[in-house]
């Protein structure tokens, strides 16, 4: 029973927020300095160039501060260094390509680096993933639908990471009271390049969904912190994981209030439980309920069919579900504001 009620919250919590796990089909860029706070260049012409870059390409890019080393370093910049082979800092990564940035020609490498991101940008992508992250108190749940806008082979991954802005923090050559742009916090899963997603051929409109918890820090400002999702192929090859595509959001939702209906109140049952598509819903009401609605959901919580709205009399009604659904496992939920009931069925 806790495994159905554990999925009925899941579904629930995505219906109503559907919009903001639909996956954009845009692709973004990553734009990663490696940098740590003990390096003077780092606070001087990179310092510079990496507020340029922000300013330019934040609409179209995730643009990060990767402290591998220093006062804000963490396992997860260390990783993602390591993977990208970085030697030295700073260094300005798009993807996993070096920029070739230096201090005579930053003003060169901010125009380079902007019309790479526009032109990335201006492609279509294989993969991208929406997002939904529940703030409670600090506890940080992070669901994700991961779509597939083309048919793609290969072995790939996907994590969730924490960006805070506006870390006040010490720099060299910007001094004790710095304040850092885009610090990349930690990767939520221990991996440091996530969940697989799917190893071998996938075909376009396929999803996967994914879920990411964590206890926030208690230093880190809530009000300035930022989840990104970056999907990961992993060159097998040479052992390596490159670059896919990403999104990210700095809205954050309470947790979706749930009570269900007493018995005595309403009940659903569908028969039979596993068809080839036509089943029967049928509604027992034993008190009159006013602004019901009654809805489908497949297992990512995306809404199928409308069954019901409006107010249902005491007593039983039956309606016909389940003839234009595809194979797959549903939930029907009925529900008046946060009281729901839920019942699942099976179409083979």
């Amino acid at each position: 029973m806790k495994n159905i009620y554990l999925g009925l919250l899941f579904v629930l919590f995505l219906s109503f927020n559907a919009n903001a796990q639909e996956a954009p089909e845009v692709q973004k860029s990553v734009i990663t300095k490696i940098t740590a706070t003990w390096c003077p260049p780092c606070g001087g012409w990179g310092w510079d160039l990496f507020h340029d870059l922000v300013a330019d390409n934040s609409d179209k890019a995730l643009v990060i501060a990767n402290h591998y080393s220093g006062l804000l370093a963490n396992d997860t910049a260390e990783g993602i260094t390591d993977n990208l082979g970085a030697n030295g800092q700073p260094k300005f990564y798009i993807g996993n390509t070096d920029q070739g940035a230096s201090s005579s020609n930053a003003a060169t490498k901010r125009t380079e680096i902007q019309n790479t991101i526009d032109a990335n940008y201006a492609t279509a992508p294989v993969v991208n993933a929406g997002i939904l992250a529940t703030l409670d108190g600090t506890e940080l749940t992070v669901n994700t639908n991961t779509h597939f806008f083309q048919d793609a082979e290969g072995e790939f991954y996907i994590n969730a990471y924490i960006v805070e802005n506006n870390v006040i923090e010490f720099q060299a050559t910007q001094g004790a009271g710095a304040v850092h742009e885009n610090v990349l916090r930690t990767g939520i899963h221990s991996d440091f390049f996530g969940e697989p997603i799917i190893d071998g051929a996938v075909t376009a409109g396929t999803e996967f969904s994914h879920t990411f918890t964590t206890e926030l820090d208690s230093s880190w400002d809530l009000d300035n912190l930022t989840v990104a999702i970056i999907i990961w192929q992993k060159n097998n090859t040479i052992g390596t994981y490159t670059f896919t595509n990403t999104n990210s959001t700095n809205t954050f939702s309470a947790p979706v209030k749930v009570v269900e209906f007493s018995a005595d109140e309403l009940s659903m049952l569908v028969q039979p439980t596993v068809s080839n598509g036509n089943a029967t819903l049928t509604l027992d009401v034993a008190e009159a309920q006013k602004n019901l609605q009654i809805d489908i959901f497949n297992q990512l919580g995306q809404l199928q069919n409308n069954v019901f709205n409006g107010s249902a009399n005491v007593g039983t009604q039956t309606f016909e579900i389940g003839n234009n659904l595809n194979a797959g496992v549903y939930n029907v939920v009925a529900r008046i504001g946060d009281r729901v009931a839920n019942v699942r069925f099976i179409v083979q």
